[in-house]
């Protein structure tokens, strides 16, 4: 077999912070002593990452059989008073049943969070093959050499939380399983450059990277959660602490005071309520169950060949064959190209395409979360699957997968998460385990009753003393003693508080609200601020194009909306600068994509399976776009570099002209060969055919371009503006952009630049990233595409009742914050005719300040004024004669610490627009509202309010868990991403 990789820890004094890719050679019997093995027996990179951030301290406890006796004893001698208590308290239940010993010993562990919640948990003894520590090692082979090595007998395992965490020694607590396996990146990048250099799988050998070890690390690959019966739902809630009050009441009324009418009431309220309360939450946790649920037979690669297994057996860094179906874990793609449906995770109908990982693109540092272009996440559903090309798919049929794979075509992808640590399974845990609320509804009537209780007491001393001097038996004095006690705490309370959360519950249903945390219905009445996205739920969803602004040489031409009056190079940067993928019959992609494509009047041809690619002539693209009924004037997409809402932009390299396009001889057609030469096949290479397998001519020029290579980018106006050739940007880009934005509209940039030979090294095409190749060809501004989002019919009527119930509203998006402006206008976020303070980053390329973070007041003709003073404009934001605005850099800004909190608290406490923010932004902002960042440094402030958000995407995931009440709109009720809030 040769060398092998085997990924190790570093030494322990380190504490697993760092790790060393050592490659080790299979020891042969001469090696196999015990000084190799004490080299040997150290864990592998993938077992632990640091402590829980979340966890304040973990605990050890056994259960001796001494304790367990007494504590059955004590619960009969109190007729059952002990085991009611010791339900209800875990300090009780821990003294009486459990003793403390070290964690390395512990039957149970005690978990305490950092909010304060304390739970125990179970601990599982695994007894682990020694292959899952050394993959050349077995216990029948050396015994004696692994007990003299002092390799792990026994492995001890805590699953909280739906998480694994297994006890390390060296650090004498247990220790989580990471999301991702520390060693998978190099994992990932060595895979890729081996497919890429033999196109063969059978180089990714599962040894390289310990499969048996991944395997009991992160356990069977399926999502199950326990779903409790209804009969014990009941049982565990009738034992609830305010119903036993409620059977003390009753006892008391029937037997002291014959009061059996009202007792009879409240019997039946008690156990109605009881009843509906574990229906509900039983028909919850099933629907749960069943969205979680999930199993499949998937082809895997092991041991050089494809085997057909269930998905429970998947581990990270599997490979396996992607079919269309739903996937049963997250993947990052590595050869091929799917289409997919991501409306079970994110709530959005609209297919995506996905493109197989290049480090070029997604860098060193693959992110699951960060590059969802070439991630696969488990729970969508792939509507089509693409194989690389060349007929390779077929040649997979060799390895063993199976026919019908490799006829209906495949992908490759390696499994990067599975179980709950996949995107679905934390959407899971979320839900599961929500974030605890520091102050309810329940706590508030708790507070209540306790002060009614003291009040009572005072009253009954009164009372007592009062019957006692008027000769009042004793056994009557200690009846309205009891009496009084269950008049001033309400029996009725708790019944009345399910039942009436039940009836909400359902009248919401009946209006198409699907509540999954009935604890959010009370919390819903106490709310102070509601967020809400723009586009889809302030607005209709979509977007319509109003006109173009052309550009031509640094200079604004009149707008126009049909295409014949435009140049012709913006038509084809409109068809071409996409991510759009034809699903059968139906272009699919980016709803914005699909509006600027439709717009341009072209067409988007891709090739099949069935597409010949035995032609040594063939010109091999990504797509060909293409005038109507002439596709000798198209164009080939021969790069592409997906949107990224960290950029702001999006990519593609274009291929025109006779020479490069159709031509398969001549000087032409050979330097385009020397430029496109060491290219590896894409995720989609296609025949650009015309007839009987012949590429399109087309006439030099035809499309209005000179001949040759040309970079298409669209984006966000601020972002192609700065990696624009100054000279192509108009000098009153700001005034014209200011007025578009003022009236709500939405603008994007676009930008091209042409590919001259000699301007780029041989093959730098398919090796540079995106920001080389931005860096190496200059770019001109070619226009704006003006886009109208309008609002919702509902939308101001809405705004207006929140603000007579005394709610602040504020808007939280990623648009322009001249456009987010004008459409809080529109729907009475923002006052009329008030000026706005923007609060944005200071230009790096402006002089050195002391802050941040610059300052700035936009009044209502749309002026702007840059020297504003803190001193003149902060007072006047708190007063309310200032409305407050924040960029997303500047948000970022303001969160660097140290923390300003001259500018922190104006922008939380009044703060009204929130524009150009990331999912992450939108999060953050959430929790400072609310309790606080789950993670920040001292000094940072918090708001302290009741805090709902409401959105309809994926971007708005992160805020709407972080929110005390979330509603996600647009979704059906068979979406989780709808469910988890």
């Amino acid at each position: 077999m040769g060398s092998q990789f085997v990924l190790h820890d570093d030494e322990v004094l380190d504490k697993q912070s760092a790790s060393v890719f050592e490659v080790e050679q299979p020891p042969r019997a001469a090696q196999n002593g015990k000084a190799s093995l004490q080299r040997l027996k150290r864990p592998t990179v993938d077992v632990f990452i640091g402590e829980d951030k979340e966890i304040m301290s973990l605990e050890g406890f056994q259960s001796p059989w001494y304790k367990q006796l007494l504590f059955v004893v004590l619960g009969i001698c109190t007729f059952g008073l002990m085991f009611l208590i010791s339900k209800w308290s875990l300090k009780v239940r821990t003294a009486l049943r459990l003793r403390h010993c070290p964690l390395k010993e512990a039957s149970y562990v005690r978990v305490t969070l950092q909010e304060g919640r304390v739970t125990l948990h179970p601990v599982e003894v695994l007894q682990p093959s020694p292959a899952a520590t050394h993959p050349y090692l077995s216990t029948q082979q050396h015994p004696d050499l692994l007990a003299e090595a002092g390799f792990p007998v026994q492995q001890r395992l805590l699953e909280f939380r739906c998480g694994r965490y297994f006890y390390v020694e060296e650090s004498d607590t247990f220790m989580p399983v990471p999301n991702v396996p520390k060693a998978f990146n190099m994992q990932l990048q060595a895979s890729a450059m081996r497919l890429a250099a033999t196109q063969d799988p059978r180089v990714l050998v599962d040894r390289d990277w310990q499969l048996t070890d991944r395997q009991q690390r992160y356990g069977t690959n399926d999502m199950k959660i326990p779903v409790k019966s209804i009969a014990a739902l009941v049982a565990n809630e009738m034992w609830h602490p305010f119903y036993v009050f409620q059977y003390f009441s009753v006892i008391v009324w029937v037997a002291g005071d014959a009061y059996y009418t009202y007792a009879v009431c409240i019997f039946v309220i008690t156990w109605f309520s009881i009843i509906t309360s574990a229906v509900e939450t039983h028909q919850n946790m099933k629907r749960l169950a069943d969205i979680a649920h999930f199993s499949c037979m998937v082809e895997v690669l092991r041991d050089g060949k494809f085997v057909s297994m269930p998905s429970q057996t998947l581990v990270p860094g599997d490979i396996m064959a992607i079919v269309p179906g739903t996937l049963p874990a997250d993947c990052v793609l590595l050869t091929g190209e799917c289409i997919v449906d991501e409306n079970m995770l994110t709530g959005e109908s609209v297919p995506v395409r996905k493109v197989p990982y290049s480090t070029s693109v997604e860098g060193l540092s693959y992110c699951a979360d960060k590059h969802s272009n070439c991630t696969l996440y488990g729970g969508t559903k792939v509507a089509q699957a693409r194989a690389p090309g060349c007929g390779r798919t077929s040649s997979y049929a060799s390895f063993g997968l199976s026919p019908a794979a490799a006829a209906g075509g495949c992908a490759l992808a390696m499994v990067v998460r599975t179980r709950f640590y996949s995107a679905k399974g934390q959407l899971l845990r979320s839900i599961l385990h929500p974030r605890d609320s520091s102050e309810s509804f329940v706590s508030d009537s708790l507070k209540f009753i306790g002060v009614m209780l003291v009040a009572c007491m005072g009253i009954f001393i009164w009372a007592a003393v009062v019957l006692a001097q008027l000769g009042a038996d004793p056994s009557r004095i200690v009846v309205r003693f009891f009496d009084m006690i269950t008049v001033a705490v309400p029996p009725a309370l708790p019944a009345c508080l399910t039942i009436a959360t039940v009836f909400s519950i359902g009248r919401l249903r009946r209006n198409g609200i699907y509540v999954t945390g009935p604890h959010t219905i009370t919390l819903a009445g106490q709310l102070d601020v509601v967020c809400f996205d723009k586009t889809g739920t302030l607005t209709v969803q979509g977007l319509e194009l109003q006109s173009i602004v052309p550009v031509n040489n640094g200079r604004f031409e009149p707008a126009a909306s049909d295409m014949q009056q435009l140049p012709p190079g913006i038509p084809q940067l409109m068809a071409s600068c996409h991510g759009l993928a034809m699903l059968g019959d139906t272009l699919v992609g980016d709803p914005l994509d699909q509006k600027l494509f439709a717009a341009s009047g072209w067409m988007l041809k891709e090739a099949g399976h069935e597409a010949d690619y035995s032609s040594a002539n063939a010109r091999q693209h990504l797509a060909l776009v293409y005038p109507p009924n002439r596709p000798a004037a198209g164009a080939a997409i021969i790069r592409r570099f997906e949107f990224s809402s960290q950029l702001q932009r999006n990519l593609v390299v274009i291929q025109t002209g006779a020479e490069q396009v159709g031509a398969s001889n001549g000087p032409a057609a050979a330097a385009t060969d020397n430029l496109l030469g060491s290219m590896a096949p894409g995720p989609l290479l296609i025949e650009l055919s015309q007839g009987g397998g012949q590429p399109p001519a087309a006439a030099a020029g035809s499309s209005g371009e000179p001949p040759g290579i040309i970079v298409y980018a669209k984006g966000s106006p601020e972002m192609i503006k700065g990696l624009a050739q100054p000279s192509s940007v108009p000098p009153d880009f700001d005034r014209v952009l200011a007025e578009y934005t003022k009236e709500g509209l939405r603008v994007l940039a676009l930008a091209q630049g042409h590919v001259p030979a000699g301007l780029l090294p041989e093959g730098a095409l398919v090796k540079f990233s995106q920001q080389q190749l931005e860096a190496a060809v200059p770019l001109q501004l070619a226009g704006l595409a003006v886009l109208e989002n309008p609002l919702r019919p509902d939308t101001a009527g809405a705004i207006e009742a929140l603000h007579k119930a005394q709610i602040r509203t504020a808007m939280v998006t990623g648009d322009h914050v001249r456009t987010a402006i004008s459409i809080s206008h529109q729907c009475n976020i923002l006052p009329p005719g008030r000026p706005v303070l923007l609060m944005d980053a200071a230009p790096a390329n402006g002089p050195i300040t002391s802050s941040p973070v610059a300052l700035s007041v936009l009044y209502p003709d749309g002026s702007v004024n840059h020297t504003v003073t803190r001193a003149s404009v902060l007072p006047q934001v708190m007063m309310g004669d200032l409305e407050c605005a924040v960029t997303g850099k500047g948000f970022d800004a303001l969160l660097t610490a140290p923390y300003d909190q001259e500018l922190l608290q104006p922008m939380l406490r009044r703060g009204a627009v929130f524009a150009r923010m990331s999912p992450d932004n939108k999060q953050n902002l959430v929790e400072l509202l609310g309790s606080g960042l789950q993670v920040a440094g001292p000094g940072c402030p918090k708001l302290g309010s009741h805090v709902g958000f409401c959105g309809d995407g994926a971007n708005d995931c992160g805020a709407l868990k972080a929110a005390h009440v979330g509603e996600g709109r647009g979704a059906g009720i068979s979406s989780l991403w709808h469910l988890a809030y």
